[in-house]
C-alpha cells in the first residue's frame, strides 16, 4: 500500500539520478483515513485490518464468507454487504483469499470498473485471483491510480507481460513471506502441529466431529 502510493520505485529511481524535483512532478498521496477494503478475513487479513486501522486510522471495510457482520463490527470494523459494494467505496484494495475455482479471477474487468479511479488495488494472496490482461488495461488507461502484487498468474512471466511496463504498479516475486524469521516461525509452526496431531490433540480443527470419528 504504501509503496503505491507513495511512488516509492520511481521515487529511488529518481533519487539514484538526482531528481529531486521529483516530488513536484509526480504527486503522492496518503492512505492515513482512507477506506480500506479487505476481501477474506482469515488470519491475514485480520492482521492487516488492525494494523490499517490502529497504525494508519484507516475506515476497515471487511467482506467475509465465514465471519458475521455482528463480530466485524465488534472488532471496530464495518460489514460490506456485498464485493462490488466493498469496491465501489475502498479507497484500497487488498485481497485475501485462497485461490478456488470459484474465486479464480475474482477481480476482473467488471470488477476494476466499479473502483474509484483513485485506488489501489493490492494483491498479496494468489496470482489467480486476479485477471491480469484486465488490471494490465485498467492500469495503463489510469481506470484505477495503481496496483500493488506480490503475486501472479504464472511466476515465470514473459518479457512482454504488460505488467511489467506500467509505471503505476509495484511488483515484488513473491517474497512478502520469504523473511528468515518468517521462514522460521513457519517452521516451528509445523512442528507444533505435527506434534499436536501426534498427542491426539490437533490444532486448528475447523469440525472436531469429523476429527473424532475418523478412525471408525
Amino acid at each position: 500500500m504504501l509503496g503505491v502510493a507513495k511512488r516509492l520505485v520511481k521515487a529511488d529511481a529518481a533519487t539514484r539520478a538526482g531528481n529531486f524535483e521529483f516530488k513536484y512532478k509526480n504527486p503522492t498521496t496518503d492512505i492515513s483515513g482512507k477506506v480500506l477494503g479487505i476481501v477474506g478475513f482469515g488470519g491475514i487479513g485480520r492482521r492487516v485490518a488492525k494494523m490499517a486501522r490502529h497504525g494508519f486510522a484507516m475506515n476497515v471495510l471487511i467482506l467475509s464468507d465465514t465471519t458475521s457482520p455482528a463480530e466485524i463490527e465488534a472488532l471496530g470494523y464495518r460489514a460490506a454487504e456485498s464485493l462490488d459494494a466493498l469496491l465501489t467505496e475502498a479507497d484500497v484494495v487488498s485481497l485475501h483469499r485462497i485461490s478456488r475455482p470459484n474465486s479464480r479471477r475474482l477481480i476482473g474487468e467488471r470488477e476494476l470498473a466499479l473502483m474509484k479511479s483513485t485506488a489501489v488495488l493490492i494483491n498479496t494472496a494468489r496470482g489467480a485471483l486476479v485477471d491480469e490482461a484486465a488490471l494490465a488495461a485498467a492500469l495503463k488507461d489510469f481506470k484505477i491510480a495503481g496496483a500493488g502484487l506480490d503475486v501472479f498468474e504464472s511466476e515465470h512471466m514473459p518479457a512482454h507481460q504488460a505488467l511489467l511496463s506500467l509505471p503505476n504498479v509495484v511488483l515484488s516475486p513473491h517474497c512478502a513471506g520469504s523473511p528468515n524469521e518468517a521462514l522460521e516461525r513457519t517452521a516451528e509452526q509445523l512442528v507444533d502441529r505435527v506434534i499436536a496431531v501426534l498427542q491426539g490433540i490437533p490444532m486448528d480443527v475447523v469440525n472436531s466431529e469429523v476429527w473424532e470419528r475418523r478412525r471408525r
